[in-house]
């Protein structure tokens, strides 16, 4: 089964929680599954997934979850092509505390 849900989990409440999310110009976010997600800060990242109609997606987008607008993000280089199930991680490397993904 693929959706567009968002669902924040409180871990204090112990209570989920949907997030509906919107995009400038309105835009429906694309459901998914197995999609793999990273969060960074407020940003929640969404790597590719497999569609409902079961065709892999490599697509990145970022979610700001204050302001919950999503948006697509353009990549420089050779990505990971179609990408779903897989795992994301971020390390520190040269020192470096910040990302950007403006």
């Amino acid at each position: 089964m693929c959706s567009s849900q968002i669902i924040e989990f409180d871990p204090e409440t112990r209570s989920y929680q949907e997030i509906v999310v919107w995009h400038r110009p309105d835009r429906l976010l694309s459901e998914r599954r197995c999609s793999s997600t990273l969060i960074i800060g407020n940003q929640l990242l969404c790597l590719g997934g497999i569609n409902k109609h079961g065709y892999c997606l490599k697509d990145l987008l970022c979610i700001d979850m204050e302001t919950k607008e999503w948006k697509e993000l353009s990549t420089k280089g050779e990505g990971p092509g179609h990408a779903y199930s897989m795992a994301m991680c971020m390390a520190a490397y040269n020192e470096r505390d910040q990302i950007s993904l403006n």
